[in-house]
């Protein structure tokens, strides 16, 4: 997965530097005629993209900063706290990644709710806490004694 985030941003990167070439010779070129006009238009515009992209800017830093500490990889069980989100995830990208919760269902999450917030990797803990409550009943109490003797040898 690593190798198509990093495919996705060398594509992002080609089109941001044409865009930077490319729009301030078409702009240089229509104020000739109309200047106060394309001035005005393109100070309106850069502010609805300042103001619009700024929590894409902020999930793309994101991503591209998980991506390079890899705090989790795809497969792993992750939980993020305070989104309540707990499960598999299944998809890593640029700006946002894709986690199955435990009805299966894929819940989307912005990259940086990500790297904001706490992210408990289960998948790395060495050890793991299990409890199990069985109810057993015995016909008499040395078959439970019997029982939950097997039952120490068998946990070890």
């Amino acid at each position: 997965f690593r190798s198509q985030t990093l495919s996705t941003l060398l594509l992002l990167d080609r089109v941001l530097t044409t865009l930077s070439v490319a729009l301030p010779l078409i702009v240089a070129y229509l104020s000739h005629s109309n200047g106060p006009l394309v001035t005005s238009i393109g100070g309106f515009v850069g502010l609805a993209l300042g103001l619009g992209s700024q929590d894409a800017a902020k999930s793309f830093v994101a991503g591209v900063s998980l991506l390079w500490r890899q705090p989790f990889a795809v497969g792993d069980a992750i939980e993020i706290p305070s989104l309540k989100v707990f499960g598999k995830l299944l998809q890593f990208g640029i700006f946002n990644s894709v986690i199955e919760d435990l009805d299966g269902r894929p819940v989307t999450v912005p990259n940086a709710a990500l790297a904001a917030g706490a992210v408990v990797n289960r998948s790395r803990a060495r050890l793991r806490l299990c409890r199990l409550d069985i109810l057993v009943m015995p016909p008499s109490s040395s078959q439970l004694r019997s029982f939950l003797q097997d039952a120490r040898r068998n946990v070890g």
